[in-house]
């Protein structure tokens, strides 16, 4: 019996010992293969300088990339672009074919590329055209050059939204500087380099006026969105380099500020609209 015993035990020490090696080898094996790359393009994200978005009755959208790295906007307006729209975008760089098969002999209103949906020119030179999404499991016939792919549908959605939603959420220029402010309940200008205020009993102190100044250089806005052409009451901004910029405050329905100048309003919540007003110490 404990010769037996003994025997049962050195067959399994040994299968664990077999069961041991042979994951090993394979681990070794998988590790020694180059995983497959089926991106579509032979790019990484750094060496996308431009993006043109293109759809049917819809203006384009045109980004670039400046000597200083930052993104803005040329099209449907010149303005700083919003660079987490733009991180959306600059996923193309990883974009998957799942599958592909050539053009010729393929008819393409049959995958929904006869006027596609939306097309994506990366660098000038790259044509991306979105189709309809394949019967099974939602995902989206892409043709690139004379080759028609099937890739996930994530990046398509990034693709259609509002062209004025690819607007930066800010109200000034990058790096720009307040020199005045004239809202509709009071006036903010410098003299002998001193903040002063009319009426002076308008805030309650110099930290009151520092949050005013650091509301305008990071706002509250929602979205952005086409302006329709309201009226409003009339916001000037004074810069520093002697630059001024015009706004409306929209206050029908939802608050926002306008530039009629840009054809945008940016859309504010109440409480980031009483900051910019000044009037967050008075509620």
């Amino acid at each position: 019996m404990n010769t037996l015993r003994k025997r049962l035990l050195l067959n399994l020490t040994l299968l664990v010992v077999v069961v041991g090696l042979i994951a090993l080898v394979l681990h070794e094996q998988r590790d020694g293969e180059a995983p497959e790359d089926h991106r579509l393009l032979g790019l990484e994200q750094e060496a996308i300088e431009q993006l043109r978005i293109e759809r049917p009755e819809q203006p384009a959208v045109h980004v670039v990339r400046d000597a200083d790295g930052q993104w803005q906007l040329r099209e449907p307006l010149a303005i700083a672009a919003n660079r987490q729209r733009i991180d959306s975008l600059l996923r193309v760089a990883r974009l998957q074919s799942l599958g592909s098969f050539p053009l010729a002999g393929e008819t393409l209103s049959d995958y929904g590329l006869q006027t596609p949906v939306v097309t994506l020119v990366v660098n000038d030179t790259l044509r991306l055209d979105f189709g309809g999404h394949t019967a099974l499991d939602y995902r989206r016939y892409l043709r690139l050059g004379e080759t028609i792919h099937i890739v996930p549908d994530t990046l398509y959605y990034h693709l259609i939204g509002e062209p004025h939603g690819f607007v930066a959420h800010r109200l000034l220029p990058e790096g720009a500087r307040i020199n005045a402010l004239e809202l509709p309940e009071r006036q903010l200008y410098r003299h002998d380099n001193q903040w002063r205020l009319e009426p002076e009993d308008a805030l309650r102190s110099a930290d009151d006026i520092q949050r005013l100044l650091d509301a305008w250089q990071h706002p509250g806005i929602i979205q952005v969105r086409r302006y329709q052409g309201q009226e409003g009451s009339p916001i000037r901004v004074h810069l520093e380099d002697g630059r001024e910029l015009a706004f409306l405050l929209l206050r029908e329905e939802e608050i926002a500020l306008a530039r009629p100048d840009l054809g945008i309003q940016y859309q504010l919540s109440a409480s980031g609209a009483r900051e910019l007003l000044g009037l967050q110490t008075q509620e």
